[in-house]
């Protein structure tokens, strides 16, 4: 084979191999973005994707890779998230309620003002995430990471942070009204002005860094106190 040819043969190799990469991204993206209601997306590889108010209703997304991407004001009610890799992505606004993110890895996403009734986030990976003025009424977050995480003015009334790992978490003002609180870890966490009437503190530790709400006895409520 003379090197010209030699060239011409690596070149469309080299342009399949491309033609192939791009349709496996361009094919899933242009269903989640145009047709996401109840798509079978599973495993997909949507990384900075931009699908902002995209309507992701019921889809499958097990295991997804959504790092980074734009999901402000997207409709994932019911979508199953199960596993998927959502870190550092902008979910600003977005409806997620009743949706499956057990075990999503939402390190460092930004869920502000996000509605979250119902949803399963059972031993998710939340550290540092922004969860601002977000609504999570009965939502499962048993287990759940939230180091760190930004939970100020947060809507946290009768949520399951059961075992939940909150130290170093920004409380401030939250709503954890009737909230499962039992075992769960508020070192150096900041829970000023929370609202805490209800909630079961039973076996959940702290230390002398963690700030409560004015007058509030952690000790009457069953909280223990850690070194």
């Amino acid at each position: 084979m003379t090197r010209r040819k030699l060239i011409w043969t690596a070149l469309l190799i080299a342009a399949t191999c491309a033609a192939v990469a791009i349709a496996a991204f361009v094919r899933p993206y242009w269903v989640a973005k145009y047709r996401g209601e109840k798509a079978d997306l599973g495993g997909v590889v949507l990384v900075r994707a931009p699908l902002a108010e995209a309507n992701l209703y019921c889809a499958n997304l097990r295991g997804a890779d959504l790092r980074g991407a734009d999901l402000r004001r997207g409709k994932l009610r019911y979508a199953d998230l199960m596993g998927a890799d959502l870190r550092d992505a902008d979910l600003t606004g977005a409806n997620l309620s009743r949706a499956n993110l057990t075990r999503a890895d939402l390190r460092d996403a930004d869920l502000t003002g996000a509605i979250l009734w119902y949803a399963d986030l059972a031993r998710a990976d939340l550290r540092d995430a922004e969860l601002k003025w977000t609504i999570l009424w009965r939502a499962d977050l048993t287990r759940a990471n939230l180091r760190d995480a930004e939970l100020s003015s947060t809507y946290l009334s009768i949520v399951n942070l059961r075992r939940a790992d909150l130290q170093g978490a920004n409380l401030r003002d939250a709503a954890l009204f009737g909230a499962d609180l039992r075992e769960c870890n508020l070192t150096n966490a900041v829970l000023v002005g929370a609202d805490l009437k209800g909630a079961d503190l039973r076996g959940a530790t702290y230390d002398e860094l963690t700030k409560w709400p004015e007058g509030f006895d952690p000790v009457a409520a069953g909280a223990v106190l850690v070194e």
